[in-house]
């Protein structure tokens, strides 16, 4: 049976990489490219950023080329779109370096004019030491300011156009971190001089305010957050695999900035990569920015709310500053963040009426679509992204709060991602590993990391956690190592089920050879374990219906345990190292396949205080998680989410008060049925209710149960023994209670206008008898 068994599991192996191989060579002949630059767009940005990441293994005069051939590019482009401001940045300081070149290019067509600005805020780096007095500062070397003046050019730079259009003035900055140690001090000095002129003033009766400091770091005229940025390794693609990371771009500008990382920039044909070995085409040059790259980029921003959580597995990182404003390090944001929908649908501008054309307005056309039909269908995660501001205003001086949002697992929209990939989550490692190097690679000191997800999302956001618990925050050296722990991990998981089907002795030595493989990481004084060295390393986690399994569904695996759990990785034990950990579980989820993992609290956790709510709503998965255009059931649990974590993160109370839109009474709202389409042949399963109070998991019914119209008898009569908790509601809920009316009728969603028109048709030209 062992051997019957494995050789399946090897047979659906070998179906899923040909699955995976046919959807790489469709993606691959089937690219549609990206808008045209001079395309009609939503919305472009105002204030551009790109980064520049330098390759140290390729020679400098090779890279300084290559770097001014992608700035040179890059204006030009920006200026054909009328973007009013860009800042290009590079760590090496060859920007700076080399302004005057740049200046003498975009000076040949019009007359620009240089001046210097205030440095800006500088990167994090590690603590200085170093007297920051006046009498030791160092001279600062300023950003540099270019300014394109108003200019009349060509559009489109086709031969037989002759209509000209207006370019308006365009601001270009040319950022470096090379003088930035030396901006705090500067500006320090500055203040000093001006609030202290005579001297010999005690220090404790100077006050720096954050805003001061803010307005002398960026200067008179100030270097606004930019709206875009891009961020572009000149790696060729076979070494950029690299996670995202801002190298040192002033974290004081990125507050609200919607980033774009291009891990594989080079696009062969594809009959190339099909003839040519890798190495005749991938040789170890620069890449420059090119135009089919700053297009997608351009794409992504202008239909960034079409990946807004469509889907319901989606999760989030946000990131609470406690450090001052000096030394902050999460000055970072995650793209498709912080985007307001507009109620403005994409205009088609007629022209040539080719095919090229005819494929631009069909993925305009798509944009409009998602724009006016998914607006009910955003989770609760993105709802709660939206929610946190960007700072806490609440202690002085103001604490950042920083957001990291990645979709999830089977979000794209396409076949292959939402139905291979959603159901055997064939990309978690990847995105474990971008969200982990993420934190690793900018966490410092007193940074609070808080953690939320729903559905698979909130599964991949346990699993960090548990990386964070186990290795701790890996340094850059460290990182490259992490591919190797998670297999060893993933092993050591699945090494427990297989105990009694081969030999038991051999299973045990692999388990004592990646236990040996894993001990210079888990050790204590292992190096990831102390930079995390406090009681709790992560402030909170919340999730939203924890999937507990990854893999096959058993209805493709005839229950086969191995099967499911392809990741391992179960973590029902709630780490000691997290503060806090908030869980909203669904009443009425019928499917096995959802079925959810519940924390379980370790001795660990209960003496250091460490605080576990698991609470049952009413609904079925994405009732509570949202996903469903009538989203009564998943507007409470958001609600009781905000209420637990208000005191820990600043809500933007304003935007959570317009997020409900009840259809019923307060959690009277009948629940959806899970088991419709291809979920009626999942397996059915029924969930294990709270019927008695335990410590171990502490888990309660929320009070808005108890407005159903149904529910299960042995439910009711714990209730009424009094053997279950029902959590008395915060004061947040109180108010939302209190406000909560009835605004529309829900949307029946199984007729289209069409069919309805068709109905009400049938019914004014027929005679009932």
């Amino acid at each position: 049976m062992a051997v019957l068994a494995f050789f399946f599991l090897r047979l659906i192996h070998a179906f899923y990489s040909i699955a995976v191989f046919a959807s790489s060579c469709w993606k691959r002949f089937n690219f549609i490219p990206p808008l045209p630059l001079t395309a009609t767009r939503r919305r472009i940005p105002k204030h551009l950023a790109v980064i520049f990441v330098p390759d140290h293994d390729i020679h400098p005069d090779i890279t300084h080329a290559c770097l001014l051939e992608s700035v040179y590019r890059t204006i030009d482009w920006c200026r054909e779109l009328g973007i009013e401001k860009v800042a290009l940045y590079d760590s090496e300081g060859l920007l700076q370096a080399s302004a005057t070149t740049i200046h003498h290019h975009i000076a040949q067509p019009c007359e620009a004019t240089v001046e210097h600005e205030y440095p800006p805020t500088p990167p994090l780096s590690e603590p200085d030491s170093r007297s920051v007095s006046p009498e030791h500062i160092p001279e600062v070397n300023p950003y540099t300011v270019i300014s394109l003046p108003h200019e009349e050019s060509k559009v489109g730079r086709r031969r037989h156009t002759t209509a000209r259009n207006s370019h308006g003035p365009m601001t270009l900055y040319l950022i470096s971190s090379s003088s930035s140690k030396q901006a705090i001090a500067a500006a320090a000095r500055s203040i000093c001089k001006l609030e202290l002129p005579h001297s010999k003033v005690s220090t404790d009766k100077f006050k720096l305010s954050v805003a001061e400091l803010g307005q002398r770091l960026e200067g008179k005229d100030g270097l606004p957050p930019p709206d875009f940025m891009i961020v572009h390794p000149m790696s060729p693609s076979k070494y950029n695999r690299t996670p995202l990371e801002l190298h040192g771009f002033p974290p004081w500008q990125t507050r609200l900035t919607e980033i774009y990382h291009n891990r594989h920039i080079k696009r062969h044909a594809a009959w190339i990569t099909w003839i040519l070995p890798q190495r005749f085409y991938s040789a170890r040059w620069p890449v420059p920015l090119t135009e089919m790259e700053f297009r997608e980029a351009l794409d992504e921003f202008s239909g960034a709310e079409m990946r807004f959580g469509n889907k319901t597995s989606v999760r989030l990182f946000p990131i609470k500053m406690s450090r001052r404003t000096g030394m902050i390090l999460w000055e970072y944001t995650w793209d498709r963040l912080h985007v307001i929908l507009s109620e403005n649908s994409i205009r088609c501008t007629p022209r040539r009426e080719d095919k090229r054309r005819l494929d631009d307005k069909r993925r305009e056309a798509s944009f409009t679509s998602v724009l006016t039909q998914d607006r009910l269908l955003y989770t609760n995660t993105l709802r709660l992204a939206r929610t946190i501001t960007n700072e806490d205003t609440r202690s002085d001086p103001p604490i950042q709060q920083i957001v990291f949002y990645q979709s999830g697992i089977g979000t794209e929209r396409n076949l292959y991602d939402e139905y291979v990939d959603a159901t055997t989550g064939g990309t978690l490692a990847d995105k474990v590993e971008e969200a982990y190097a993420f934190i690793a690679l900018n966490y410092f000191p007193g940074d609070e990391i808080f953690l939320f997800g729903f559905s698979r999302g909130a599964y991949t956001a346990r699993m960090v956690a548990m990386f964070i618990g186990a290795i701790g925050l890996l340094d850059r050296r460290d990182m490259d190592n992490f591919a190797r722990i998670f297999i060893a991990y993933q092993r050591l998981a699945k090494s427990d089920d297989e105990q009694g089907m081969f030999f038991g002795y051999l299973i045990s030595i692999e388990r004592q050879l990646l236990t040996d493989e894993l001990h210079a990481f888990t050790k204590p004084d292992a190096h990831g374990l102390q930079r995390v060295n406090t009681p709790f390393s992560i402030k909170c986690i919340g999730v939203f219906e924890t999937v507990g399994s990854l893999g096959l569904p058993d209805e493709l695996t005839l229950d086969l345990k191995k099967a499911t759990l392809i990741f391992g990785f179960p973590d029902k034990v709630l780490g000691g190292h997290i503060e806090r950990a908030y869980h909203a579980l669904a009443l009425n989820e019928t499917r096995r396949d959802f079925d959810c993992t519940k924390y379980e609290r370790a001795r660990q956790g209960l003496s250091k205080g460490q605080i576990l709510k698991q609470c049952w709503f009413g609904g079925c998965h994405s009732d509570i998680g949202g996903g469903y255009r009538d989203h009564d059931l998943a507007d409470i649990a958001l609600i009781w989410m905000a209420a637990n974590v208000q005191d820990m993160l600043s809500l933007d109370m304003e935007y959570l008060r317009s997020v409900p839109s009840p259809i019923a009474p307060w959690g009277s709202q009948k629940p959806h049925n899970p088991r419709t389409g291809l979920a009626s042949v999942f397996f059915a399963t029924k969930r294990k209710l709270p019927l008695s109070i335990d410590n171990i998991t502490n888990e309660t019914i929320h009070s808005s149960v108890l407005e159903q119209a149904k529910l299960p008898s042995a439910l009711v009569d714990a209730i009424a023994a009094g053997h279950t908790v029902v959590e008395d509601p915060l004061p947040l809920e109180k108010e939302f209670k209190a406000k909560w009316i009835v605004e529309r009728e829900p949307q029946d969603v199984s007729l289209t206008p069409a069919k309805k028109q068709f109905i009400q048709d049938i019914q004014d030209h027929c005679i009932i008898a």
